[in-house]
This record gives C-alpha cells, sequence and structure tokens, in this order.
C-alpha cells in the first residue's frame, strides 16, 4: 500500500468538469497557472472544507455562483503532481452534473462554453490534458503521474493509466 503521507497538502487540489447531454462546459481560467486557457473550475481543498467534493462544490460557487449537490459529482481520475524541489500533491478530479442558478464570471473564471465531447478544443485547453481529459470524459477511471516545471506551466511528463475507482482516495 501506498504511502500517502508523502504528498503536500494533504487534501489535495479538486478539479471538475460540467457533462451534459454529450457537452463538457469549460471556462477559461484567468489566473496563473493556466491563464488563457479553457478548463474546468478547482483549487485548493481548504480546512473550512469537510471532504474533497465539498471542496468542489466551494470551488465551483466561488468561480462560477453555480450549486452542485454532492449526488451530482462523480470522482472519474487521482493523479500525483509532481513538481521540482516541492512534495508531491494528489489532484482529484470529477465531473459533474446537473447545477443550480446562471453561471457567472468571477476573477477566476469565464462563464463556461458548452463542446462536444467528441471535439474538445485541446488547443485550447491545459497543456497535458490532451493525454487524459477525453478518455475520462468518455467513461475511464484514470491514474497516473504528472510532472510539471515550478509554476506548474510547463509539462515535463506525464503517466496516464486507467485504474479501479475502488482504489482512489475519498477523504
Amino acid at each position: 500500500m501506498e504511502n500517502r503521507a508523502i504528498y503536500n497538502n494533504k487534501n489535495g487540489l479538486v478539479l471538475g468538469y460540467f457533462v451534459k447531454d454529450g457537452d463538457v462546459g469549460l471556462g477559461l481560467r484567468k489566473k496563473t497557472p493556466w491563464s488563457g486557457k479553457l478548463s474546468g473550475p478547482g483549487g485548493n481543498r481548504e480546512e473550512c472544507d469537510k471532504s474533497l467534493k465539498d471542496a468542489l462544490v466551494r470551488e465551483v460557487k466561488v468561480e462560477l455562483d453555480v450549486n452542485i449537490a454532492l449526488d451530482e459529482i462523480e470522482k472519474r481520475a487521482e493523479f500525483k503532481i509532481f513538481r521540482p524541489g516541492k512534495k508531491p500533491i494528489l489532484l482529484h478530479v470529477y465531473t459533474m452534473g446537473r447545477y443550480q442558478g446562471d453561471f457567472k464570471a468571477s476573477d477566476e473564471m469565464d462563464i463556461p462554453w458548452w463542446f462536444p465531447i467528441e471535439y474538445l478544443p485541446i488547443e485550447l485547453m491545459v497543456p497535458g490534458d490532451e493525454h487524459w481529459v477525453y478518455r475520462m470524459l468518455k467513461g475511464e477511471f484514470l491514474g497516473g503521474e504528472i510532472h510539471r516545471s515550478l509554476d506548474f506551466e510547463t509539462l515535463i511528463y506525464m503517466n496516464v493509466y486507467e485504474v479501479d475507482p475502488k482504489s482512489f482516495v475519498h477523504y
């Protein structure tokens, strides 16, 4: 069994993708890293969050001002992110279904645009997304390692593989 105590930010990072009728909602990020890239909402789990899903609910509310019910969130991927001279971080990725409210832009993200999953605008997304987002949105449960530069901007290496979802962390 892997010792997860080695990871920085025990609570990890969360990232969510809105999925509806074969489309995915992607918003333009406004802050670094990945300013100007399309992505889902997400961020750090904070002390106030009871769980990783609670963290995602909070981040969606902060970034897009809509509400997501916990039962509309499904964990689909878990990645270990490595950067030079830093402890690894766990990234927990979810898909999200129905939401309540109307999207509103924030200082972190613009209102999502809807794209058919079959035609993801990979060239406008975060470098490395081409290796896993489509697979995840088509139903695979994924794990892997992501090696990035210290500022997160540059993808150095990525290894993605299918996993049993029972192996995911759910704290």
